[in-house]
């Protein structure tokens, strides 16, 4: 597993709503436009600047959602629970270590997800064990 550092460093920069208004509306300021034509030019600058922003935060959080799913690919490899469980059971551990650590960032979700790992391993071999199956 990689350092922990690493999934929260995102390699697209986060967009500066102000630095993109500003970009797009101070070359306005700087021309002489009848009163008309400047209502004109800033509400054209507001919707550029606004789709130039949006355009911005899909490519962030799509870089965001990539190290996250980077992420818990890598823990389920380290922890192995994805050979045990289905999809349902998957989602499950991974939503109770992510509410019960994340806010520690993610080596607690990882420390977390050690602890639910084998409990459950643990759980699902007694069982196994009862039934006869192993």
């Amino acid at each position: 597993m990689k350092d922990f550092s690493y999934y929260s460093s995102v390699p697209v920069k986060y967009p500066d709503r102000k630095a993109i208004r500003e970009k797009h509306l101070v070359p306005i300021a700087e021309q002489r436009l009848t009163e008309r034509e400047h209502s004109e030019a800033i509400t054209f600058a507001e919707l550029t600047a606004k789709a130039e922003y949006e355009g911005a935060m899909k490519a962030y959080r799509a870089a965001e959602s990539a190290l996250e799913a980077e992420f818990w690919a890598d823990m389920r490899e380290e922890h192995g629970y994805a050979e045990w469980l289905d999809e349902e059971g998957i989602a499950a551990i991974e939503s109770y270590a992510y509410q019960q650590g994340h806010s520690d960032g993610y080596s607690e979700v990882n420390n977390v997800m050690y602890d639910i790992a084998e409990l459950v391993e643990k759980c699902l071999n007694s069982a196994l064990k009862k039934k006869g199956s192993v």
